[in-house]
C-alpha cells in the first residue's frame, strides 16, 4: 500500500514539472516573440546614418538603414543639411514654391526664397500648377507601390501618417481619409511614404510656449487676431485643441507680431 502511495506521489510531482515546463515555455514564447509595432519610427545610428521602422499590416516590423547623403549628419531621427548647405533645390511649403541657393562657403547661411502661387494654382511637386481640383493634381500622378489609401489614389489612411503632422501640409495634392477601417489599396505616386522632413523640428531652447502635442501644433486661440499667422509660417499647423495647455513651439513657430495681423 505505501509503495503505491509513493508510486502516485512521484507520478504528480513528474507531472507537476512537467506542466511547470510548459508554464515556462510559453512565457518564454511571449517574452522572445517578435515585436508587432515600433518602438520609435527613426534614430540615428551614428552621425551619418539612420535606422527607420515600419510595422506593416500583418503584425510585424521592419528596420531599414540608410547613409545620409554627402553633406548632410544625422540629426533628430533624420539626415540634415550641415550649415551652408540647402539639401534641396526646390520644395512646396504650403501654397508656395520654396528654393533654396547654398552658401558660397561651407558654413555660412543658405539663401532661401518663398514665392506664393495664386488663388487658381496649387504647388505641386514644387511648381505652381494652374488646376482647379486638388483631386485633379493628384490624379494625374500614376499609381504607386505604397498601399496606404482607400476609395481614391490621393485619400491617404489618416493612421498611414500618425506622427507625421506635415505629411499633408507638404503634398497639397492628397487628403487626409479617417475612415479606411484597415483596408489599404495604392496611393498615387503624389502621396509617398512619409519620412521624416513631415514631423516638427524639436522644440527651441527659448521658443515661445503657443504649441501643445507637437512643437509645430500651433494653439489656434494664440493667433487668433493675427489672420496672416499661418501664411507667414507655413511649416506651422493650426491646433483647435489646446484647452488652455501650451508648451514650448519649434524655432519655425515663433510668437506672432504686427506682420502677422
Amino acid at each position: 500500500m505505501q509503495l503505491k502511495k509513493n508510486k502516485v506521489h512521484r507520478v504528480g510531482a513528474i507531472a507537476l514539472a512537467l506542466f511547470g515546463v510548459l508554464i515556462v515555455s510559453s512565457l518564454e514564447s511571449c517574452i522572445n516573440r517578435p515585436p508587432s509595432s515600433c518602438a520609435y519610427r527613426s534614430r540615428c545610428v551614428n552621425d551619418h546614418a539612420v535606422k527607420e521602422c515600419m510595422s506593416d499590416d500583418h503584425g510585424g516590423v521592419s528596420e531599414t538603414v540608410f547613409q545620409c547623403p554627402e553633406h548632410f549628419v544625422c540629426a533628430n531621427g533624420g539626415c540634415q543639411p550641415t550649415l551652408g548647405y540647402c539639401g534641396y533645390s526646390s520644395r512646396c511649403v504650403g501654397n508656395a514654391v520654396q528654393t533654396c541657393t547654398d552658401a558660397a562657403q561651407a558654413g555660412q547661411p543658405v539663401t532661401e526664397t518663398l514665392s506664393e502661387c495664386g488663388q487658381a494654382f496649387l504647388c505641386v511637386q514644387a511648381t505652381c500648377q494652374a488646376i482647379n481640383s486638388i483631386e485633379e493634381v493628384c490624379l494625374v500622378t500614376p499609381e504607386g507601390p505604397w498601399a496606404a489609401c482607400r476609395g481614391s489614389g490621393c485619400a491617404v489612411c489618416a493612421e498611414k501618417v500618425e506622427g507625421y503632422p506635415l505629411y499633408f501640409r507638404r503634398r497639397p495634392g492628397c487628403i487626409p481619409n479617417t475612415t479606411c477601417n484597415g483596408e489599404y489599396f495604392s496611393c498615387r505616386t503624389g502621396c509617398t511614404q512619409p519620412t521624416s522632413d513631415d514631423r516638427c523640428a524639436p522644440p527651441a531652447a527659448d521658443g515661445w510656449a503657443g504649441c501643445f502635442g507637437d512643437s509645430c501644433a500651433v494653439c489656434s486661440e494664440l493667433v487668433a487676431d493675427f489672420p496672416n499667422y499661418w501664411k507667414n509660417h507655413p511649416w506651422c499647423i493650426e491646433n483647435t485643441q489646446c484647452s488652455g495647455a501650451h508648451t514650448t513651439c519649434t524655432s519655425g513657430c515663433p510668437a506672432p507680431t504686427d506682420d502677422d495681423r
